[in-house]
């Protein structure tokens, strides 16, 4: 068998099962954590998208509007 068992009277199989259960909850766990940082990292760069380009329209200097798209969306400073 793959797995030892714990000795812990159940069984090997109940442990196999228990830990193959595990590696699949942190395995899931770990590719939603990634899918939602690129989730948000898109709706951040989407957000900062659409900011600068309003604020662009309205006439603001180029400089004045990183600086504010920076500030209000807290983007580090090469982002912008």
């Amino acid at each position: 068998m793959i797995y030892e068992s714990a000795n812990d009277g159940c069984g090997g199989w109940l442990y196999a099962v228990f830990c193959q259960a595990t590696a699949s909850r942190s395995r899931g766990s770990a590719a939603a954590r990634r899918s939602c940082s690129d989730r948000a990292r898109a709706a951040s760069e989407k957000a900062a998208t659409r900011l600068r380009d309003h604020l662009l329209r309205r006439g603001f200097p180029g400089g004045v509007v990183a600086q504010v798209v920076r500030e209000s969306l807290r983007l580090p400073q090469d982002d912008a």
